[in-house]
């Protein structure tokens, strides 16, 4: 029942906006929930990507390397051990999402590798994968990859390929969570995008018509901003050409505008 409720909201605000007025009683969580729905289906291309995500693309990893700044260290990975000249917390590789440090100091402040971000310490034969601050997977660099067994740090070819093997299996690994985290601020940004177009537009509705209630021009609103919904939606999975773009902007309010003389009518015939 509540899926044909809102399937008859989703027609009505598609095809027959001036319908869209029998539905200004609802109660307000149901066309929170249809703009809901919407920002899911507007974040489906972030699903895609994690779910068939696989790794550093061949051209993230050239234009890493062609942007990173020079190596100029000591250090080196001998039969899996970090072995340095002198105590030093070297910064090997960075990117959007990870850094790699080599770090044979005694001690290791956490504290230092805080943020959003993740952030790969390695210490003598051991790895720590550190998450604001904490320490969330560790282990021993044999684990890693065989790259690291007998690796000299210095921004060579062979010292980018384990670099990015690293980072690939990493990512692949952790994917349940950063992409489970991506996809939820997704959703957020993308209802709260929607949301400020209903506000907006419930503004509009209310100045036209003082006499009806800010909750009811709100339900109005969102679920004659369907077209609009789906043209975000669409875009952002792929990418409308302008000119459909505009066509469509036009016909969302042309249907907005045909629930006003909808409202205007049953005011004047009230």
């Amino acid at each position: 029942m509540c899926g044909d409720n809102m399937f008859n909201r989703f027609r009505d605000g598609l095809v027959y906006p001036r319908r869209v007025v029998d539905y200004r009683k609802d109660k307000i969580i149901i066309p929170l929930f249809y703009v809901f729905l919407f920002a899911i289906v507007m974040a489906t291309a972030s699903i895609i990507n994690v779910v068939k995500y696989e790794g550093l693309s061949e051209t993230y990893k050239t234009y890493v390397k062609d942007n990173h700044k020079e190596i100029t260290s000591t250090c080196s990975l001998v039969d899996y051990t970090l072995t340095c000249d002198q105590d030093t917390d070297l910064l090997l590789y960075e990117d959007r999402y990870i850094f790699i440090y080599a770090n044979n100091s005694d001690t290791i402040d956490p504290t230092f590798y805080d943020g959003f971000k993740y952030h790969i310490v390695i210490n003598e034969d051991n790895y720590d994968l550190y998450f604001m601050g904490s320490s969330i997977v560790n282990g021993k660099l044999s684990d890693l990859s065989s790259d690291l067994k007998n690796l000299d740090i210095d921004g060579s070819d062979e010292y980018f390929n384990a670099a990015f093997g690293i980072v690939s299996n990493k990512l692949v690994e952790s994917r349940l969570y950063w992409g489970s985290a991506l996809i939820i601020i997704q959703i957020v940004l993308n209802f709260l995008l929607y949301m400020i177009f209903v506000f907006v537009n419930t503004i509009f509705l209310r100045r036209r018509f003082p006499v009806v209630p800010f909750k009811e021009s709100f339900v109005m609103s969102a679920y004659s901003a369907t077209m609009l919904f789906i043209i975000l939606a669409f875009n952002n999975i792929i990418n409308l050409n302008i000119f459909i773009i505009v066509v469509l902007i036009f016909m969302a309010f042309k249907q907005t505008n045909m629930l006003n003389v909808e409202i205007a009518s049953r005011l004047k015939n009230k």
